[in-house]
């Protein structure tokens, strides 16, 4: 009686191991490959096991698949399951094909003038772009409208390439503004005054990030470039550097200091946070903020010190074909030179969409 019982557990323990093999492997065999396993179970004319037939000697339990001290099986398929929602998702497209538009804001004050605040004139930007495996190359640059008519229309230009080698986010960029002006103002005698300025400033410069959890459960590229689906929700410390040489000048001659072309070399060093929430159908929330400083060379052998912070939020959706996304950012740069302050502000609202082929 006593060995029958036991063979009788016995059986049922490895009925259950079998069945949490199937089911931990559920989504990668088919029905036949799981009904196979089972069939080797000897089975009687009522459809039942038969115990008197099961050779206990000749059963092996794989130590790995049937450790009783490990996960069940229902633990174990949530532990893959989580570790599959880390991953990134790579598309299968070799080329996408990127449609920008921008609402811009920028603003520059200086130490040395006390005529107000300059002010962009130039509201919106449109741009495209074009996607190769790790490459993303854009172009953007003013449309002819303004918000002020008695104003200097801003006009800008922007352009760069990305690129992603594993963990790095190398960016080089070219960009140059102009056309900054102050608001209209009453004078005493009631009539509206207009300072006449011609401020432009062109950049170029080539950043490197790494960022710490690239590749793994969090990408830069899913919320900003939509070339990757993040499965689940996570973020990463970034760090980095850039590098940047700026010309700035003032045409009009109402700013002393840019009477003359002024050219500024900087080192920077850079580092933040960003996470990604992601939700149901792909919907995602990130959020980014990254600070830096910079020491820089003046042209006339002067040294500044530029510390930044930048701040922004992207929301989206990704799709296998198509992806798109809205940006909220803002960027504010004071710049300290011997007796001589500056501040920039720069804010943006950035529509994209991304067509893969």
């Amino acid at each position: 009686m006593y060995n029958h019982l036991t063979r009788f557990f016995f059986a049922v323990l490895v009925c259950v191991l079998f069945n949490a093999q199937a089911f931990a492997v559920e989504e990668a065999v088919s029905d036949t490959a799981s009904d196979s396993v089972k069939a080797e179970l000897p089975i009687d004319q009522s459809g039942m096991i038969d115990l008197d037939s099961v050779d206990l000697d000749s059963v092996e339990l794989d130590s790995t698949d049937y450790d009783l001290d490990e996960l069940d099986s229902t633990e174990r398929v949530e532990t893959v399951y989580s570790r599959q929602k880390e991953k990134v998702k790579k598309y299968d497209n070799l080329f996408s094909v990127r449609v920008l538009a921008n609402y811009n804001y920028i603003a520059f004050a200086s130490s040395e003038y006390d005529g107000g605040t300059l002010e962009s004139n130039r509201p919106i930007d449109f741009g495209l772009g074009l996607g190769v495996k790790d490459f993303s190359f854009d172009v953007k640059f003013s449309l002819p409208f303004v918000i002020d008519k008695t104003r200097r229309r801003s006009v800008g230009f922007d352009t760069g390439i990305d690129f992603f080698p594993k963990d790095l986010w190398m960016q080089a960029k070219y960009r140059r503004y102009s056309g900054l002006s102050t608001r209209a103002r009453s004078s005493d005698d009631s009539t509206v005054t207009n300072n006449v300025t011609d401020f432009r400033q062109r950049d170029i410069y080539l950043s490197i990030l790494w960022v710490k959890s690239g590749k793994e459960k969090f990408s830069v590229r899913a919320p900003y470039f939509l070339d990757r689906i993040q499965e689940g929700s996570a973020g990463s410390f970034i760090f980095g550097g850039k590098f940047q040489s700026t010309t700035a000048v003032d045409r009009a001659h109402v700013f002393e200091y840019y009477s003359k072309n002024r050219n500024i070399y900087s080192t920077w060093a850079h580092g933040g946070y960003s996470y990604t929430w992601v939700v149901q159908h792909n919907l995602f929330l990130n959020a980014w903020a990254m600070g830096g400083m910079a020491v820089g060379a003046v042209g006339n052998g002067a040294f500044g010190f530029f510390p930044d912070l930048n701040v922004k939020i992207a929301f989206g959706q990704w799709h296998w074909n198509w992806s798109w996304n809205a940006v909220v950012q803002a960027t504010y740069s004071p710049s300290i030179y011997w007796g001589h302050v500056e501040q920039r502000y720069l804010s943006s609202f950035e529509l994209l969409v991304v067509k893969r082929f």
